[in-house]
């Protein structure tokens, strides 16, 4: 098989992240968690999801701890993980190895201090990590593509506090990274409180 073939050629562990299948009508996930067994992979990562359903809908935890309950290499649970309640939860009820978090990261980046039973999500640090990831910005991009994703990161931050639909629509009419970092300053600090 291709993954056999893989893990001849590398010296590192060979570690596989897939769907569950292609659609709801072809669910391969269990043929294809085999075969990664097989090829020797160290663990496989499932996302919860089908290709067809691309990230709408839920994922299929029930079909990810089935599929953990006959696999004979660690399973690692992915899916609409968005704070460390659900993680826990997943992890338990799912019996999965671990989980892995993706997007959940992109509107809590502080998940992963949450798993850890430490202080999470915090609208001060929003400012002072906006301030951060402009930093890095730039550093890489010029002055236009900084500003189109200082705007996605500040809106990603504002997500579930009252007011973010307000504040991600006004935030892409500004036309400055210094008018989104203050406008963000504003509605964090409003957040805060």
């Amino acid at each position: 098989s291709f993954l056999t073939r893989i893990k001849r050629g590398i010296d590192l562990p060979l570690t596989v992240k897939m769907r569950t299948g292609w659609s709801e009508e072809e669910l391969t996930i269990h043929e294809c968690v085999l075969a990664a067994t097989n090829a020797g992979c160290e663990w496989v990562a499932i996302h919860g999801r089908t290709r067809t359903q691309g990230y709408e809908g839920l994922a299929d935890w029930d079909l990810i701890r089935e599929v953990k309950a006959n696999a004979k290499i660690p399973i690692i649970g992915n899916g609409d993980i968005r704070d460390a309640d659900k993680a826990r939860q997943c992890l338990k009820e799912a019996g999965v190895d671990a989980v892995m978090i993706g997007r959940g990261a992109l509107r809590n980046p502080w998940i992963f201090l949450e798993c850890l039973g430490e202080p999470g999500r915090n609208p001060v640090a929003g400012n002072e990590l906006l301030k951060r990831y402009l930093e890095k910005l730039r550093k890489y991009y010029d002055t236009r593509i900084t500003l189109l994703l200082i705007r996605k990161f500040s809106t990603w931050l504002a997500f579930g506090y009252p007011g973010a639909a307000t504040f991600r629509r006004s935030m892409f009419e500004l036309c400055s990274v210094q008018e989104v970092l203050a406008l963000a300053e504003e509605f964090f600090l409003k957040a805060k409180h």
